[in-house]
């Protein structure tokens, strides 16, 4: 939910990662409110007291789907109270009972009692769902999502169907008088209706029947309505006069642009660094290593990537973390793509373990250091980037500040009136309890 969060605010500023922000992103649509009103669907995965309640936690999200669905789609605004009813119909096909608000669950722990409150629910949202509002996707959704809950206000439970064509011997396949069908018409008269000239095609569903006597069998067994022929032009009766265009060629796509980093991106892999202050010389380290080329050529489709993780977990266990080392890397990465990409980057993390001396003995310890090395090669230079971490514990000046003025304003309690003040009851003061009023704490940086 975080990441598409984090994507759809990058729609409204045309920085898109995903495949559908190539197409979404030109389309001025209100991405950003709709990324603040993702929680709310997170929000309304917990049990809501009442129907009100529900429907309270959905209304962000849904006036934010409806205002994006009519600026994507077209066509009148959908009522949000519709959008909400939809997204708790899908919670209660999924989750069942979890999804019924406290104020419908049953007052006895029984099947009956739980399906009859899940009943009572599903009656609520289909009263909530209005008859036809929106885009026509927005309209087939809702008719979907009606017919399931008249089934789940029923108390039956909607099952998918297979579907074979009544023309075959099996399904989905001619049968054997029929003759070799050309390539202008294909054997998919299971999906658009085209058969023998003159006949109808018909679809028929095919429930599983394990377990049905033979007389609800054939009670059961009922053809379904034929499909209208495959979509063209020249056929009035389709529902789509138009194929689906396709996303990069579309010419209302976006022009192609140059990618600037993809790759593999914070993957383990064991590297190996030199410690010249630890004994053993080379060590192997876990690390986490992204990895990434560029895309030179607008409208090139993508990387060769698993050339590129192969050599990533290849050649960093073999070579060591020097500048000769990671030149190599990059260099092999640009390489493996064949001309797709000219530059590399290279980002490793990981914490170094060096063997330090005490400060007032002779003894030493280990201690981590966490380590992050960047390296870029473009136009054969590199550029190298060394960041680490020096974690050190000290006392906190203003915690000290505190604790002297606590001590300076006790010794002044317990000293008035007493004239002269000798060194040995100074002395006595300090090394008893009261002679510390507070303890400075330490940090850590």
């Amino acid at each position: 939910m975080g990441w598409w969060a984090t994507e759809l605010r990058d729609w409204a500023g045309h920085r898109s990662r995903h495949p559908l922000g190539r197409l979404l992103e030109p389309v001025p649509a209100a991405w950003a409110r709709l990324a603040e009103a993702l929680p709310a669907l997170t929000d309304a995965r917990g049990q809501p007291v009442d129907a009100g309640a529900a429907f309270a936690v959905l209304a962000p999200y849904a006036a934010a789907v409806a205002e994006v669905e009519t600026a994507v789609l077209g066509g009148p605004v959908p009522a949000t109270e519709g959008v909400a009813a939809q997204v708790l119909a899908a919670r209660l096909a999924e989750t069942g009972l979890g999804a019924v608000p406290q104020s419908c669950q049953p007052a006895e722990e029984g099947t009956a009692e739980r399906e009859q409150a899940q009943r009572a629910w599903a009656r609520d949202l289909l009263a909530a769902l209005p008859a036809r509002t929106g885009s026509r996707p927005r309209r087939l959704w809702s008719s979907l999502a009606r017919r399931r809950l008249e089934q789940a206000a029923a108390g039956r439970t909607v099952q998918p169907a297979r579907i074979r064509c009544t023309c075959s011997g099996a399904a989905g396949g001619p049968r054997a008088a029929e003759p070799e069908r050309s390539a202008a018409a294909p054997c998919d008269a299971a999906l658009h209706g085209a058969g023998r000239p003159g006949q109808s095609q018909r679809l028929q569903s095919v429930p599983d029947w394990s377990g049905l006597s033979a007389t609800r069998r054939a009670r059961t067994r009922r053809p379904m309505r034929a499909l209208p022929p495959r979509h063209s032009q020249a056929n009035p009766q389709c529902p789509f006069p138009f194929p689906l265009p396709c996303c990069p060629t579309s010419p209302t796509s976006p022009p192609p642009r140059r990618v600037r980093w993809t790759g593999s991106a914070w993957r383990a892999s064991p590297c190996r660094c030199v410690f010249p202050t630890v004994p053993v010389a080379m060590s192997k380290v876990a690390a986490q290593v992204d990895l990434s080329v560029d895309l030179k050529q607008a409208g090139e489709r993508g990387i060769h990537m698993s050339r590129l993780y192969m050599r990533l977990q290849q050649e960093l266990a073999r070579h060591e973390i020097t500048p000769a080392g990671l030149r190599h890397v990059l260099q092999g990465s640009v390489d493996s793509q064949a001309g797709l990409s000219s530059r590399a980057r290279l980002r490793v993390r990981y914490e170094a373990l060096l063997l330090r001396r005490a400060l007032r003995s002779d003894n030493a310890g280990w201690k981590r250091y966490p380590v992050e090395i960047e390296a870029v090669l473009e136009d054969g230079h590199l550029k190298l980037q060394l960041g680490f971490g020096l974690e050190y514990s000290s006392t906190c000046p203003c915690s000290a500040a505190l604790s002297r003025q606590a001590n300076a304003a006790r010794f002044g309690e317990d000293f008035t009136g007493a004239q002269p003040v000798s060194v040995d009851a100074v002395r006595d003061w300090l090394a008893s309890e009261r002679g510390m009023a507070a303890t400075p704490h330490a940090q850590r940086s």
